[in-house]
């Protein structure tokens, strides 16, 4: 199963002692898509929590600094609930049902990182339809500001500047399509797939609403003249660069 569609919005918190898991879950889990972002110790994670926001913690039962169940409790009653999956290293035998009682799920280590990205896909989906929304964009309105093809974006005002000062405003759909074209220039996205990225795992998939989103969008990147949005004829959609030479990829 290819996640990058699926997961190119999400910022995953791993808090985790172990420093060559976290380098190779960082490398593979954001080779698939996945924001993730790491912590070494409790206080790290404190830190990283206030400053950003995360859709998830991967979370160490183990962790040093104070166990990680525990943490998990003084967030919930701080109010700071995050979905949770534990990771339980070999030696921890008896907290398996605790964790599955606090958390959202619970994995074993060592682990296929393969299953821990549809681990990881399947809490954030069960979150969407449990808090009835599918509207991704929601999140994107927390997000820090990025460029997409030299259009300067910025989630918190929902607005696009371009290079010679103008400004629009962007509703969270179009913010939603413009972030996930922007982190996967070239590659082909399916109907399907955008769809349920940015709609939400129930999108109606016969609606047209998206390709008069996609309008709005080209009419947008005119002003910039750096990119377009290609039309791949019974797939989906792509975005590219002004002359450059592609390498057809897909999310199918």
């Amino acid at each position: 199963m290819n996640f990058v569609c699926k997961a190119f919005w999400a910022r995953i918190l791993l808090v985790d002692g172990d420093a060559d898991f976290n380098a190779l879950a960082k490398s593979e889990l954001g080779r698939l898509g996945f924001n993730i972002e790491f912590a070494m110790n409790i206080a790290q994670a404190e830190m990283k929590l206030r400053a950003n926001h995360f859709h998830l913690i991967l979370l160490n039962v183990s962790i040093k600094g104070c166990c990680g169940l525990q943490f998990a409790r003084l967030m919930e009653e701080q109010h700071r609930s995050v979905p949770t999956i534990f990771l339980l290293d070999r030696s921890e035998r008896n907290c398996r049902l605790e964790a599955l009682a606090i958390g959202d799920d619970v994995m074993r280590k060592p682990l296929a990182l393969n299953e821990l990205a549809a681990r990881i896909w399947s809490v954030l989906r069960r979150c969407w339809l449990n808090d009835h929304r599918g509207d991704i964009a929601i999140n994107l309105l927390e997000e820090n500001d990025f460029v997409f093809s030299g259009i300067h974006i910025c989630p918190k005002s929902m607005t696009a500047t371009t290079a010679i000062g103008q400004t629009e405003h962007l509703g969270r759909k179009e913010l939603a399509l413009t972030r996930l074209f922007s982190q996967h220039p070239g590659i082909i996205l399916s109907h399907s797939d955008i769809l349920r990225c940015v709609w939400g795992p129930g999108a109606n998939r016969r609606s047209r609403s998206l390709e008069q989103y996609i309008v709005k969008i080209r009419k947008l990147l005119r002003s910039s003249n750096v990119g377009r949005i290609e039309s791949v004829h019974g797939i989906g959609y792509r975005y590219v660069k002004n002359g450059e030479h592609l390498t057809v990829r897909t999310t199918q």
